[in-house]
C-alpha cells in the first residue's frame, strides 16, 4: 500500500470506532472509492421488514438473504457524501468523532461448519435434487478467522487487489459490520435502462480457455433461463448476451449479460429477482425450503443484496457474495456453491474452501 492507502485505512478504522452509520464503497472497473455517513435519524425510517420501493431513497442498502423480525433491510443514508481518496482523507480527518454506543450483535459468535454437518446437509440437497423435487439448490457454510488486517486496511487491499468487483465495506448499529467484493450484479438501473447478469459456474482461474464441464453448464443455465423468463415478461425491449467467461480474483465463472427497458415497480422487480437461481435454487420456494431447513449456518446478510441507491433513476444492487461479518478482530466470511444431480460432495466442499480464500486473502498479511 501506498501512503494514502495507508492513511485511507487508518481513517477508516478510526471511524469506525464511532460506532456511526457509514458506507464506503468502490463499483467494479471504476477507481471511485465513494463514502457516505448517516449523522441524523430520518422520518423515513432506516429499518424495513419488507423489501422497500427505493424510488426515493439516496443512501447504502443492505438487505438479507430472507428479511425477518431480526434480519431487516436497512438504509444508510447520505448525510455525508464524499467521492474520491483524497476528498474522503480530508473529511474523515476533520469529521467530529460522534458518541454513539457500542453496537451489540447478539448473534455473533465463532461460525464455523464442520465436515461433517456440511456431508449431512450435503446428503439431505442431493437427494432432493436426484428425486426432482429441485433441479438446483445452493448449499453454503461459513468460517470464522482471526483477521491480521484491519477493517479498513482490507477494504482498501480489496479495491487494490479485485478492481473487477464492487468492493465495500459497511457498519450499521442494526446489522454491525460487513465487508464484502461481489462480482454479481443484482439490479443496476441508469435513468430508463436496467441491467442485471446471470452469473453461475465456478472454477479455478488457471482452467484458463478450457471448455466448461456439463455441470458448470447445466448451473448456468438454470440461473440464466430462470432470469430471461423474468425479463421477458417485464420488458418488449430486452438484449442478452451468450454465456462468457469472466474472472473474479482467483476465479473464473461464466456469465450472461442482460439489458432491458424496465417496465415493473424497482420493488416488484427486486422481490421477483433476489434471492437469484445462482444463491438459492430452482424452483426458488423449494430450495428456499431445503435451505432453511437443512443448511447447517444462518445466512444472516449473506446472499441478499447490496449497494447504492440515489433515487428514482439510479441504483446499482449486488448480490452479497464474498463477504464477511466482522466483531472486533474476527470475521465470519461466508460461502456458496450450487448442487446439480451430478454435483460430487469433495467438489463442492474445494469450490467453497477457494470463494472464502477471496476474503481470506485481504484480512491475512
Amino acid at each position: 500500500m501506498d501512503r494514502a492507502d495507508k492513511e485511507l485505512g487508518f481513517q477508516i478504522d478510526k471511524h469506525l470506532e464511532s460506532h456511526e452509520g457509514f458506507a464506503i464503497f468502490r463499483l467494479p472497473n471504476s477507481d471511485e472509492i465513494r463514502l457516505v455517513i448517516q449523522t441524523k435519524k430520518h422520518e423515513n425510517s432506516a429499518i424495513f421488514y419488507t423489501l422497500p420501493d427505493f424510488s426515493q431513497t439516496r443512501g447504502f442498502v443492505v438487505s438479507p438473504f430472507d428479511i425477518d423480525d431480526d434480519l431487516p433491510t436497512i438504509t444508510i443514508f447520505s448525510d455525508i457524501e464524499i467521492s474520491g481518496k483524497a476528498n474522503i482523507i480530508n473529511e474523515l480527518t476533520t469529521l467530529p468523532i460522534g458518541d454513539n454506543p457500542p453496537t451489540t450483535q447478539q448473534n455473533f459468535a465463532e461460525r464455523n461448519t464442520t465436515i461433517d454437518e456440511y456431508r449431512c446437509a450435503f446428503s439431505h440437497f442431493i437427494e432432493a435434487i436426484r428425486n426432482k423435487r429441485v433441479r438446483k439448490a445452493v448449499l453454503a457454510r461459513n468460517q470464522t478467522v482471526t483477521m491480521e488486517a484491519s477493517a479498513g486496511e482490507a477494504f482498501v487491499e480489496a479495491c487494490n487487489r479485485y478492481p473487477r468487483m464492487m468492493v465495500y465495506l459497511c457498519h450499521s448499529p442494526q446489522i454491525g459490520t460487513w465487508l464484502g467484493c461481489t462480482p454479481e450484479v443484482l439490479l443496476e438501473q441508469n435513468h430508463a435502462r436496467t441491467s442485471t447478469m446471470a452469473l453461475a459456474g465456478t472454477r479455478p482461474k488457471t482452467a484458463g480457455d478450457a471448455p466448461w464441464d456439463k455441470k458448470n453448464r447445466k448451473e448456468h443455465e438454470v440461473v440464466r433461463d430462470y432470469i430471461m423468463d423474468i425479463i421477458m415478461r417485464a420488458s418488449n425491449e430486452s438484449y442478452m448476451t451468450q454465456p462468457f467467461t469472466v474472472t473474479a480474483g482467483h476465479l473464473q465463472h461464466l456469465r450472461s449479460d442482460f439489458s432491458f427497458t424496465r417496465i415493473y415497480q424497482t420493488k416488484l422487480l427486486l422481490s421477483v429477482l433476489h434471492p437469484t437461481p445462482a444463491v438459492c435454487g430452482m424452483p426458488k420456494h423449494k430450495a428456499k425450503e431445503l435451505i432453511n431447513s437443512h443448511e447447517p449456518i444462518d445466512r444472516r446478510y449473506y446472499a441478499g443484496f447490496v449497494g447504492w441507491c440515489g433515487g428514482k433513476k439510479e441504483f446499482n444492487f449486488y448480490v452479497n457474495v464474498r463477504c464477511a461479518e466482522i466483531e472486533g478482530k474476527m470475521a465470519t466470511i461466508y460461502a456458496g456453491g450450487g448442487i446439480m444431480p451430478d454435483s460430487n460432495e469433495a467438489d463442492e466442499w474445494a469450490e467453497t474452501e477457494e470463494k472464502i480464500k477471496t476474503i481470506l486473502m485481504i484480512i491475512r498479511r
